[in-house]
């Protein structure tokens, strides 16, 4: 029987210790950590514990159904659509933009 593995990207703080030794904390899985005389070593003392948990759980899905927001950058959209000044509201913004990137690349 053949057993089928499962990769889950954990993202790890690492710190050096001021006793000069390595802390390795899961962002996702915060109650554990690896120590080690090393940056490597902590980092591999905290994958054993991880693959070690992970191989007594399971992973699920779950929908949280939340209050539905509206966006508010969509409240505003299409409010100039009609306003005939608009275009060149509109040129006069993308020519301030030009000169303000010609400024700072000075």
């Amino acid at each position: 029987m053949s057993t089928s593995t499962q990769n889950i990207p954990q993202t790890v703080l690492v710190k050096q210790r001021s006793e000069g030794d390595f802390v390795a904390r899961s962002s996702q899985v915060p109650d554990f950590s690896g120590q080690g005389a090393t940056e490597a070593e902590a980092l591999a003392r905290l994958r054993d514990q991880l693959v070690e948990y992970f191989s007594t759980a399971k992973l699920v899905t779950i929908d949280v159904a939340v209050p539905k927001q509206e966006n508010p950058w969509t409240a505003g959209a299409g409010l100039f659509h009609d306003d005939p000044n608009a275009p060149g509201i509109l040129e006069e913004l993308k020519r301030q933009r030009e000169q303000d990137r010609e400024a700072s690349s000075e």
